[in-house]
């Protein structure tokens, strides 16, 4: 498929999609190894690469959380992070940021020409004084729907609205199951269906399944898209399976030209919903049904009844459809007809 941008995925009807390539906190502090990511991101043909970033610990995690113990050996500061926001769009990658707490998302604010879309992380998804500094960015918003219910997400949009914000159009809602890794089972993968039928929204899929069932995530992928979903992300690292910070549903370039691949073929298979349009396969096939021919010799001035006009297969295509067949009848011939030969126009007077 053609590649497409993130704000053209906005658009009615696409088919297109958009490959997004997360790399979370699996970078642990790197710049190098981040940067390493980002050329998996374009070895793989994703469309776009994903950071998380947090610079102020404090303002979203206490003492006790996993994340504030580790966050000295994750921690990249923010002359880094324009640094490596620069380097992706060099390698003419989308980029998108999850700020995680509100300094981070300053950064985003400073830099907003540099940042093609901005993910509110779902536990950030109610926090209002977050909202409020979303209202005036210029660009594509992401909502993570992932574990939120339907009052969650009517109250972040109508929180929006309140807010008489003109960003409601360009949101696109991503839904993921937020374990590490996903256990199939319980992804409710036809909340997808809901939030189609409730907000007329893009809807994004944020595929979290085990790096060692590449086949079965690619298949969910693709029932995402069956569901609608048109935004896919997926995890990434330099190295499939060795152990690291968020290693656990991450994939390599490769398995991302794969998923590429499949997305593609699905979307082939599914060709145009047109019922009124036949390809040249279809109108062969079409053209084997049977067709009006005369029941038995006849001569001009003939009248054309019931018991003269007939539906048979043969390799001589009438000028006239199966359902003209009462147009037929009461009408004269012009000429002589034999049995079997197909009903043409200059047979038919009148």
């Amino acid at each position: 498929m053609k590649r497409i941008k993130l704000n053209e995925l906005i658009k009615e009807g696409n088919k297109n999609y958009f490959v997004l390539a997360e790399t979370a906190f699996s970078h642990e502090g790197s710049i190098d190894y981040l940067k390493n990511q980002i050329d998996t991101a374009v070895e793989g043909k994703a469309d776009g690469v994903k950071f998380q970033i947090l610079l102020d610990i404090d303002d979203s995690y206490t003492e006790n959380t996993e994340i504030f113990q580790n966050f000295h050996k994750w921690y990249i500061d923010k002359k880094s992070w324009i640094n490596v926001i620069k380097y992706a769009k060099s390698k003419n990658l989308e980029v998108v940021i999850l700020p995680i707490d509100l300094k981070s998302l300053d950064l985003v604010r400073e830099n907003i020409d540099s940042i093609d879309a901005i993910e509110v992380h779902s536990i950030c998804f109610n926090q209002v004084p977050y909202i409020e500094k979303l209202v005036d960015l210029n660009s594509v918003i992401i909502l993570g729907v992932g574990g939120r219910t339907l009052d969650d997400i009517n109250f972040t949009m109508e929180e929006i609205d309140n807010l008489k914000s003109a960003i409601k159009a360009n949101l696109i809602l991503m839904y993921g199951f937020q374990s590490f890794p996903t256990d199939y089972e319980k992804l409710n993968l036809s909340k997808l269906h809901s939030l189609k039928e409730n907000y007329k929204n893009v809807l994004g899929y944020a595929d979290h399944t085990s790096f060692s069932e590449i086949k079965r995530g690619n298949e969910i992928v693709k029932y995402a898209y069956l569901c609608g979903a048109r935004l896919f992300e997926k995890h990434i690292v330099l190295k499939k399976g060795l152990q690291r910070t968020d290693y656990e549903a991450a994939v390599g370039h490769r398995d991302l030209i794969v998923l590429r691949n499949e997305l593609d073929s699905l979307i082939t298979i599914l060709g145009d919903n047109n019922l009124s349009i036949l390809n040249e396969v279809e109108l062969k096939y079409k053209n084997r049904e049977k067709q009006l021919v005369a029941s038995r010799d006849l001569k001009k001035g003939d009248t054309l009844k019931s018991d003269n006009v007939s539906y048979k297969v043969t390799l001589e295509k009438s000028d006239y459809e199966q359902k003209e067949y009462e147009y037929l009848l009461n009408k004269k011939l012009k000429q002589e007809i034999d049995k079997d030969q197909s009903f043409k126009k200059y047979h038919i007077d009148g």
